[in-house]
């Protein structure tokens, strides 16, 4: 099983890094990409990772979230070990949580096989 959750923040993008950085005991790389644009990622390995990225996208003048303007930073998080724990520590600083789903290997196939031809 592959699980993805979504938050939001009403808060600067450095801020969001430094609480998670913080409270989790953890680094993030910055990392600038034509998709994402700025955004900073922790990868404890290929499956599991935290992402921390502003939800407008002045490259490509785009939200990643359009129904969600009222959240400036956007962390996804994708198989995280300490789930748990990052809802807490969110939840602790005013983030929400947006959405949380849960894929099958087959389902996580396919999303991913789209997503790399969207991205191409």
């Amino acid at each position: 099983m592959h699980f993805y959750n979504t938050y939001g923040f009403k808060k600067r993008i450095e801020d969001v890094v430094a609480i998670m950085e913080s409270s989790l005991k953890i680094s993030f790389e910055m990392r600038d990409s034509s998709y994402r644009g700025e955004y900073y990622k922790h990868a404890v390995n290929v499956l599991e990772h935290i992402l921390v990225e502003r939800n407008y996208n002045e490259l490509n003048d785009s939200w990643s979230l359009e129904d969600k303007r009222d959240f400036e930073v956007l962390v996804s998080s994708e198989n995280y070990s300490n789930l748990e724990v990052l809802d807490k520590i969110i939840k602790k600083h005013n983030g929400v949580l947006i959405e949380s789903k849960t894929m099958t290997d087959v389902e996580f196939a396919s999303y991913s096989q789209r997503r790399l031809r969207w991205m191409q």
